[in-house]
């Protein structure tokens, strides 16, 4: 790992100031990747800006970013303010999300020439040294921490914080996706100051969203015994996160190995989370132009119905 940790910082050094963007709706992990990357940056004296360009986010990301922003000092933008300060130095680190396409700006990623992708999801054989690749660890928040862990690097207890919350939303709370590495990841953050109990109160849910889970969950389906699936109400838009809730409450209940949830994510398209125990539901989305990491995947289709989708699912599964 120091190979890759000298990578980073090398482009760091070399840059006067770093724009840093997860992806589109913006989960834990790669929020608590952008802020570890930012802290980095300030270690090495170097300017970080922070790319938020959602028009929109998941209550767990609403309450993050207010801890941040009230706890920290870390500089949050959006295209209009960051394009301003954009010059020939500057470096562009896209995290937990290999696709520029995917990033919060892909305008604002087009007008930097120095970039760098870090992610855990699969992949392709990486192009370039610009690309950090590795599949082995649950989120991108691991990752950073296994890439610098001879280094030495300290993040501060609000960082921590944000980074354990990332661990834990894509490991559903330690059940998929972990190893004994993601135990010490989490281990190495509770040991920096990493409050548990704010990290876990990102991710709870108020009761009205919970019921609106299990009205849907009422509707499952199943086929081969193992697959289930849920088709959302088709007059409501569902964020995505809601439909990444949903199946991780079906992967909770006996005899489902893999799980399915399908809804409308904007008038004309279509979304499908799909989360697994052992079975690639990456290879199963990336046939919708989709994809993820081997348990915990998804993709969004235009003009196309709920049930279309599940049929073209099934052929897949036969």
């Amino acid at each position: 790992m120091r190979n890759r940790a000298e990578i980073i910082l090398k482009k760091i050094k070399k840059s006067k100031n770093i724009f840093i963007m997860g992806h589109k709706n913006i989960d834990l992990d790669a929020l608590g990747a952008c802020v570890s990357i930012s802290s980095i940056c300030k270690k090495n004296r170097r300017k970080s800006y922070i790319i938020l360009q959602d028009s929109k986010y998941d209550e767990s990301i609403k309450k993050a970013i207010e801890y941040l922003k009230e706890k920290s000092n870390f500089i949050f933008l959006k295209y209009k303010e960051a394009i301003e300060l954009v010059n020939s130095e500057s470096l562009c680190i896209i995290v937990d999300t290999y696709s520029e396409r995917r990033c919060q700006s892909f305008k604002l990623f087009n007008k930097i020439k120095n970039r760098l992708i870090i992610d855990h999801h699969l992949f392709g054989k990486p192009i370039n040294n610009d690309y950090i690749i590795d599949t082995k660890v649950s989120s991108t928040c691991e990752l950073i921490l296994k890439i610098f862990k001879n280094k030495k690097i300290k993040f501060d207890k609000y960082t921590a914080t944000v980074m354990l919350a990332g661990i834990i939303i894509d490991t559903n709370n330690y059940s998929i996706k972990t190893t004994p590495n993601t135990f010490d990841s989490a281990k190495l953050l509770l040991k920096l100051g990493a409050e548990n109990t704010i990290a876990h109160g990102f991710n709870k849910v108020n009761m009205e969203e919970y019921q609106k889970i299990q009205k849907v969950i009422f509707k499952t389906e199943f086929y081969k015994k193992k697959y289930a699936f849920v088709k959302c109400d088709s007059k409501k838009i569902y964020d995505r996160e809601d439909l990444a809730k949903i199946c991780d409450t079906l992967l909770m209940f006996e005899n489902v190995e893999v799980a399915f949830a399908i809804g409308f994510v904007n008038k004309d398209e279509v979304g499908c989370s799909a989360r697994s125990v052992k079975e690639n539901v990456a290879d199963i989305m990336s046939k919708f132009d989709g994809g993820g990491h081997k348990f915990n995947a998804a993709c969004q289709l235009k003009s196309i119905t709920q049930n279309e989708l599940v049929k073209k699912i099934k052929e897949v599964l036969k």
